[in-house]
């Protein structure tokens, strides 16, 4: 039966997708998916812990990363989450451990984008990492922020976007994310969260951090 559950799985994939390396190019073997195994382990070792100014994260959001996070959230790549979640695995416990985290919350998508996507990418992350989490909700579907050129406009659109049901209050509390791309979103969850209770300590980890973070910390975000 599962044999030719991934044999589907494998057909399906051919016909919308060329059934190469989406790194070297190369024709994968049967039991490869997405990545050859020589171009995975690579990358895998490439997925170090790194810290700045309050995020820890795995990438820098660029190239091949980009293409691959957008393949993910935008092209039906669902398989890139278990990929990621593999990658970064190691990573994630290190910085759970060291902050002695005991909450984890994703990143929530609005239920209008999450029926568009058919899933939210933190989440099934997450899901990989077989990582307990609580949700809070999101009030605003907005746009994607990296098309607001000024913080303030990015602050003002996410201003209430969030509501926390439940008090962390006195709470390790790690804050998860795909993709840290500005800071604004990370920024107004912490708002959200501490309405309810002030938490001991909340960080934020990501699998990629954008270089306008480090840009707009720098600038004061002008």
């Amino acid at each position: 039966m599962r044999k030719k559950f991934l044999f589907l799985k494998r057909s399906i994939r051919k016909l919308f997708f060329e059934d190469t390396c989406s790194c070297c190019q190369k024709e994968l073997k049967k039991e490869e998916s997405i990545l050859c195994q020589e171009c995975f382990q690579i990358w895998k070792k490439k997925s170090l812990l790194r810290y700045y100014e309050g995020h820890y994260y795995v990438h820098l959001y660029q190239e091949p990363i980009r293409s691959w996070i957008h393949e993910y959230k935008f092209q039906g790549r669902k398989e890139f989450g278990e990929i990621f979640a593999k990658w970064m695995k190691k990573a994630f416990w290190e910085c759970y451990d060291r902050n002695k985290i005991d909450i984890v919350v994703p990143v929530p998508i609005h239920e209008k984008r999450r029926l568009e996507r058919g899933f939210n990418q933190t989440e099934e992350i997450l899901k990989h990492l077989s990582v307990p989490y609580i949700t809070i909700e999101r009030y605003k579907n907005t746009k994607h922020l990296y098309q607001y050129g000024m913080k303030r406009d990015r602050q003002e659109i996410m201003e209430a976007a969030f509501y926390c049901p439940i008090s962390l209050e006195g709470k390790n509390v790690l804050l998860f994310d795909d993709i840290i791309t500005t800071g604004t979103t990370i920024s107004e969850m912490k708002k959200a969260i501490c309405q309810k209770g002030m938490p001991n300590k909340i960080v934020s980890f990501a699998f990629a951090l954008s270089e306008r973070v480090k840009i707009e910390q720098k600038s004061g975000g002008n």
